[in-house]
């Protein structure tokens, strides 16, 4: 069976589309929240809703990008590469999070005093 003739992992693709787009949607909080919405209450709810998203959606990204590098592992499938490379950003973004996280709590629990 030829290169061509193999069909890619539709799963890999997913898992780094959506590893690449998770940043960009991330950076939509921003201007939402700046100029456009004046309703505080309509603010945090669009900040709920980012803060969920920055850890579903690089999640995501990183179980699809496995299972498309398992798929595409069988001789008729081919695509291990967008899902390494999907694994590979997910995991970053996983731990930018975590590390986010950590630090903002360890901010707010021991404030620096001057």
């Amino acid at each position: 069976m030829s290169k061509s003739d193999k069909k890619l992992s539709k799963l890999s693709i997913a898992g780094l589309v959506i590893a690449v787009l998770t940043p960009a949607i991330l950076c939509l909080n921003f201007p939402l929240t700046s100029n456009i919405i004046r309703n505080y209450s309509a603010i945090q709810l669009i900040n709920i809703i980012c803060d969920w998203l920055a850890i579903i959606l690089p999640v995501l990204a990183l179980h699809l990008s496995i299972a498309g590098v398992k798929a595409a592992k069988k001789p008729e499938k081919r695509g291990v590469i967008p899902g390494v490379i999907g694994i590979v950003i997910a995991s970053l973004e996983i731990a930018a999070y975590v590390i986010f996280v950590v630090f903002y709590t360890l901010n707010t629990t021991f404030p620096t005093v001057y």
